[in-house]
């Protein structure tokens, strides 16, 4: 009978794998609450270089997980990055890898609640706008065009998914090694 974990706030029980394979350029410490998860629940990490994504399984590997830190490592890989990204999560669909994008976030759960979030480049903007509308901080350079809106940063996200065959999910911070673990079983 596989491992189980039960989730304290669901109740859910979710199978473990012994082995998990973590990406070998996945910064060290980059995710120690993954790591912590993996200790506590006997699961060993081996870290090799993973064509896609950053965790998978060594007996499965047509299912990987790239994990992003938050919405705005999301925002770099779209707006910053995107090109890149979009080849990234390409090459998975053409060697047949399902690659489902997980976003730590304490207050989004859902690829429908992105909009929600509240984007500190945004934000920033409109400060920095306001101002220079007032008189003040002339000094600091106001970008020509604002960052997107979160609103765009949705619609963004779910154009992504459909042409370039990814599934965003979302967790909190907490919850993320018992989330890959779901994900990678098939729960």
């Amino acid at each position: 009978m596989p491992m189980e974990y039960i989730n304290t706030d669901t109740g859910q029980r979710i199978p473990l794998p012994q082995v998990l394979i973590e990406d070998t350029r996945n910064q060290p410490g980059k995710h120690e609450n993954i790591r912590k998860f993996c200790e506590m629940c006997g699961i060993r990490i081996v870290r090799t270089k993973l064509t896609v994504g950053d965790y998978s399984l060594p007996t499965n590997q047509s299912v990987c997980i790239d994990t992003k830190q938050d919405l705005n490592e999301v925002y770099s890989n779209l707006v910053q990055s995107h090109d890149r990204f979009a080849r990234e999560c390409d090459m998975a669909a053409q060697l047949g890898i399902h690659l489902v994008i997980l976003v730590e976030d304490e207050e989004v759960d859902c690829l429908d609640n992105v909009h929600k979030w509240s984007n500190p480049r945004y934000k920033r903007y409109i400060m920095l706008k306001n101002m220079h509308n007032t008189g003040r901080f002339l000094g600091t350079k106001l970008p020509p065009k604002p960052p997107v809106s979160s609103k765009r940063l949705q619609t963004m996200m779910e154009t992504f998914a459909e042409h370039h065959g990814c599934e965003w999910r979302f967790c909190r911070k907490a919850q993320t090694g018992a989330e890959i673990c779901r994900i990678l079983m098939g729960e």
